[in-house]
């Protein structure tokens, strides 16, 4: 299962972080330092390579950030340098990261999700951080519930 997409480092713009006493999420973050800096959305995503579509999708938490284009809004938009510690393990196992980006584009919870598997939440939280990995029944489910291949869930096809 170690593919070389499992060592991109990627993090979600719901991410959260604080800055001083207020809490952000790292997408309404993005959103405000562009239009800060006066950008519009179409400006945004030509400057990190994106399509506008996928860029909208990032301001509402439902498109992955990787380090490249994070380092990029963190020039851009003159964000603070230590939002680069919120990128993930970049030795994360491929299953991690694709059920991960499948929820995340899905617009679910990890909550909603471990119900539409029959599964706790906790257990399905085990499974994107990559400190457990689903069985094959439950991986079939997954793959069922978004539509994918088992082959794209264990990184054997992009």
């Amino acid at each position: 299962m170690n593919n070389k997409e499992s060592n991109i480092k990627t993090t979600y713009p719901n991410a959260s972080f604080t800055i001083g006493d207020k809490k952000y999420k790292l997408s309404e973050y993005i959103q405000m330092c562009r239009e800060r800096e006066g950008y519009s959305t179409e400006i945004g995503a030509r400057l990190i390579g994106i399509p506008e579509p996928d860029y909208l999708e990032l301001e509402k938490g439902k498109h992955p950030i990787n380090e490249e284009m994070l380092n990029l809004l963190i020039r851009l938009y003159r964000m603070p340098r230590n939002l680069k510690k919120l990128l993930q393990n970049p030795n994360k196992p491929i299953i991690a990261i694709r059920i991960t980006e499948l929820r995340i584009k899905a617009g679910n919870t990890q909550t909603e999700t471990g119900k539409q598997l029959g599964i706790p939440q906790p257990t399905y939280a085990g499974y994107e951080t990559g400190r457990n990995e689903p069985d094959i029944e439950t991986l079939v489910k997954i793959a069922d519930l978004y539509h994918v291949s088992m082959d794209y869930l264990t990184g054997r096809i992009n």
